[in-house]
């Protein structure tokens, strides 16, 4: 606090902070940081970065891919994977977290999607694409935290986002997902087809 610490999400929410949050003046600590904080985050703010896809555009409009980093990360991070998915046709976009903490770090919301559902489709409408862009083939890349918010947009949205790359989904949030049930023996031999994957390939049996 002395130093003039004002990472006011972290404060907020971070459990390692541990006994400090026990002191009997630590909610005016938090006050003190917040205050730091709205002084301080709108410097922090990221701004997407794009990156044009290669070849020939197609009729309708490249595929677009948005990059989604995991807490505590930066999108600057994310510029040589961008890259890659442009050499393979599409527009990517490399996106920074919703949150800014400290400088060049960022998350998500912790308690809600809508945020990234707001700050994507922002970029996603955005007339810079116009013409460019197919908004009917887009899809999501997250890792850790992001790769929860990637799964969850695309249930709820399943019109707006054509596919979701999850790398190590996890969360606070990560009990919205579905919970598997174990089926009993006599329900999978009634109901489910048996199938095989190889290398990306179905052979039904």
């Amino acid at each position: 606090m002395d130093l003039g610490f004002n990472d006011f999400p972290t404060a907020l929410t971070d459990d390692e902070l541990g006994s400090v949050r026990q002191l009997p003046n630590f909610e005016n600590m938090l006050s003190d940081i917040a205050d730091r904080y709205r002084k301080n985050g709108v410097d922090r703010v990221g701004q997407p970065i794009a990156i044009p896809a290669n070849g020939n555009k197609p009729d309708e409009g490249w595929p677009m891919i948005l990059l989604l980093h995991g807490y505590g990360d930066s999108h600057l991070r994310y510029l040589d994977r961008a890259k890659l998915w442009a050499d393979l046709g599409f527009v990517s976009v490399a996106v920074p977290g919703s949150v800014p903490l400290r400088s060049g770090a960022f998350r998500w919301d912790t308690e809600t999607i809508e945020t990234t559902q707001q700050d994507l489709q922002s970029i996603i409408q955005s007339e810079e694409f116009d013409g460019l862009v197919n908004r009917d083939n887009i899809y999501l890349l997250g890792f850790s935290q992001a790769a929860l918010h990637a799964i969850l947009l695309a249930a709820e949205h399943p019109d707006l986002y054509h596919g979701v790359v999850a790398v190590s989904p996890g969360g606070s949030m990560s009990k919205k997902l579905a919970v598997p049930v174990l089926a009993s023996p006599s329900w999978l031999r009634t109901n489910v087809q048996p199938e095989l994957f190889l290398s990306g390939e179905r052979m039904n049996l």
